[in-house]
């Protein structure tokens, strides 16, 4: 059970810090998901494109901090 858990909290810095992160076999991916699909199907078409840009930066954040960066790059070169 990631630390996390252990203690009842989550926070930004252990997602930063390495000591907890998202992959396809954690309970937190179980999680977004559904929840990430769920609320694409939900959302006007206008807003779509936008929630799964901001979902799929909330995944790749968690799952690698240390390149959130070029994904923001990247993101503004081809936007």
């Amino acid at each position: 059970m990631p630390p996390a858990f252990a203690t009842g909290g989550f926070s930004l810095l252990q997602a930063a810090t390495g000591s907890w992160k998202m992959s396809f076999q954690s309970i937190h991916f179980l999680l977004f998901l559904p929840v990430a699909v769920g609320a694409y199907f939900v959302l006007p078409q206008k807003m779509r494109r936008a929630w799964l840009l901001l979902a799929s930066y909330y995944f790749y954040f968690f799952a690698a901090p240390t390149h959130l960066p070029v994904l923001l790059c990247g993101t503004l070169f081809t936007w």
